[in-house]
């Protein structure tokens, strides 16, 4: 028993000191995600509206859904839930490093900020960047493919024509 004891004692040093070194190495730095899905686009950091006077309490991304991951929250995760189901929301924010906000608007009152403002981790991957306290990293859904622009200048091509024989 008392080699064990006389073991542990020996190891229980380097392990203190092998926490010290890990505690020492600074955070991963918390970078804006980029949606490699194509999806949304990084739309800026905008603050919170609900303490703004005269907005009775209603948040920058309201009308939508919300989900609260308080140990798993990341931007894809937040991305996916606001693309999924039937609404597939405009906008898409996330918020006090556990928070995900979707909508199909961006509240008027809400002001854009810069990025630096909203440096908090997100609480499932600290190198993601989650808003922060009243303050939104808000994603936007990317503009229509091109067929889609094209299709609606030839329905109006079509339209100017149908005027035209009318003349």
């Amino acid at each position: 028993m008392k080699p064990t004891q006389i073991l542990i004692a020996s190891i229980s040093p380097l392990a203190v000191v092998a926490e010290l070194a890990h505690a020492a190495e600074p955070p991963p730095q918390v970078r804006i995600y980029t949606d490699d899905t194509g999806k949304y686009t990084y739309h800026g950091c905008y603050n919170e509206t609900t303490l703004i006077e005269g907005s009775a309490g209603t948040r920058a991304l309201s009308g939508g859904d919300s989900l609260v991951q308080p140990n798993g929250m990341t931007v894809p995760i937040c991305l996916q839930f606001c693309q999924g189901g039937s609404n597939k929301y405009r906008y898409a924010g996330v918020e006090w490093s556990r928070e995900c906000w979707c909508s199909q608007s961006l509240a008027g009152i809400a002001k854009r900020l810069d990025d630096s403002e909203c440096s908090f981790p997100c609480s499932g991957n600290k190198s993601q960047a989650c808003g922060g306290q009243l303050k939104l990293n808000v994603y936007r859904t990317s503009a229509a493919p091109r067929g889609a622009a094209l299709s609606g200048a030839a329905a109006a091509l079509a339209l100017v024509s149908v005027a035209l024989t009318m003349l």
